[in-house]
């Protein structure tokens, strides 16, 4: 590797020094070897990792108003239709068996994808990716506002199966922009990340409450609670589109897609999302049920088994799958989420069915979520490098 301009002595050992800081380097620390050539003449005291990222501060704060609207729509993507799920339900007449599923698609697809989508951000760019994933929201949420129209409860079904795909694609490339972007271990990288975090709770509250709002007066407006959403949600594209720098490095490492991998993560997760959905529903007593949930373990199984012996670039890296204090973190992360999404959904149903909260009440419900949620952000942010990751991790599956 060499940088292009540099003849002298001084100026190869410069390079060289650079190089070397390209490969022992991590992935929030990498810059392009263009913007290293440029560092032999600027100073960077900027608190970015490239000093030309933003031309002004204005700009830096739209960046980080994007990334604060992407984790609000994140989590009002769920709640605003959470709350509504009775005139849902009632809107398209669903039998008992479907009435979960028309909640349950969305996460489902959201989780099984999110493990693949961060690694096409880092091959083939972050922006282009999280330009992909906006789009991909926008077209699915216009047509399930449109599905009311199919009477077809599986149609609307499955069109919040791809909002679930798009939403994959937010979130991950956010907070690979975040780390690309700011300086590792600076306090300026670590507020940024933690307001980022506070959007969550504050997302859902918002979410519950608009969609709420949207159907109080007449129930049949529900389709204006997707429209909405796709409306906010290509305000946020346009945001991320302009402050956005375009000069953030892609795939400095040269890695590749382990389509083996992902095929096998992704069938292995949307199996097992499925099962564990419709066994309540069906009951454990079918057969299918059980075929499914030995199939979904087959896959899973096979995933690891290829991750950590055959794969040339694991979306797992080897340092992740051979250390037990990551594993346990990812156990432990993977069980606190999945455990509050249940939570989630039969905390509504409780407010809803036993309580008898209008939608629009129970929304506004979640604003003891938002504002402890916002008070854990700011507690990660100011004592999370004196404190034990374990410990705050220990609070984290209740929902922070």
């Amino acid at each position: 590797m060499s940088v292009q301009g540099t003849s002298s002595p001084v100026n190869d050992k410069i390079s060289m020094k650079e190089e070397d800081k390209v490969i022992v380097s991590t992935d929030e620390e990498v810059t392009t070897v263009a913007s290293l050539s440029k560092s032999n003449q600027i100073s960077n005291d900027s608190p970015w990792q490239d000093p030309t990222y933003f031309s002004s501060f204005g700009k830096e704060l739209m960046f980080i108003g994007t990334c604060m609207l992407a984790q609000l729509l994140n989590q009002a993507g769920q709640t605003h239709a959470l709350c509504i799920m009775n005139v849902l339900s009632k809107s398209f007449g669903s039998e008992s068996n479907n009435q979960a599923w028309l909640m349950a698609s969305f996460p489902l697809a959201a989780g099984s994808f999110i493990l693949i989508s961060g690694r096409l951000g880092d091959i083939y760019g972050l922006k282009k990716m999280l330009m992909i994933g906006y789009v991909i929201i926008i077209v699915w949420s216009i047509i399930s506002g449109l599905s009311k129209y199919s009477n077809n409860d599986s149609f609307f079904i499955t069109c919040r199966a791809f909002q679930g795909v798009g939403i994959a694609f937010i979130l991950p490339n956010i907070m690979g922009l975040v780390g690309h972007v700011y300086k590792v271990g600076s306090l300026r990288k670590n507020l940024v990340i933690s307001v980022i975090g506070a959007c969550g709770p504050t997302g859902a509250l918002f979410g519950g409450v608009f969609g709420g709002l949207i159907v109080t007066e007449d129930p049949n407006q529900w389709p204006w609670v997707f429209y909405a959403f796709g409306i906010a949600t290509f305000i946020s594209m346009l945001m991320a589109w302009y402050s956005i720098p375009n000069n953030v490095p892609t795939n400095v490492h040269g890695l590749s897609m382990d389509w083996t991998g992902s095929v096998l993560a992704v069938i292995g997760l949307i199996l097992f999302n499925f099962v564990w959905n419709e066994a309540p529903i069906a009951g454990w007593d079918k057969a299918y049920i059980i075929v499914l949930l030995v199939v979904s373990v087959f896959f899973l199984v096979a995933f690891f088994a290829y991750e950590i012996k055959y794969a040339e670039v694991p979306l797992l890296p080897h340092a992740v799958t051979k250390n037990r204090h990551m594993i346990m973190i990812l156990l432990a992360v993977f069980v606190g989420w999945g455990s509050f999404g249940i939570w989630t959904f039969y905390y509504v149903s409780f407010q809803l069915n036993l309580r008898h909260y209008s939608p629009v009440w129970t929304g506004g419900t979640y604003f003891v979520f938002a504002i402890f949620g916002t008070i854990a952000a700011i507690f990660c942010c100011l004592f999370y490098q004196e404190t034990r990751a374990s410990f705050i991790i220990m609070f984290r599956p209740d929902g922070i």
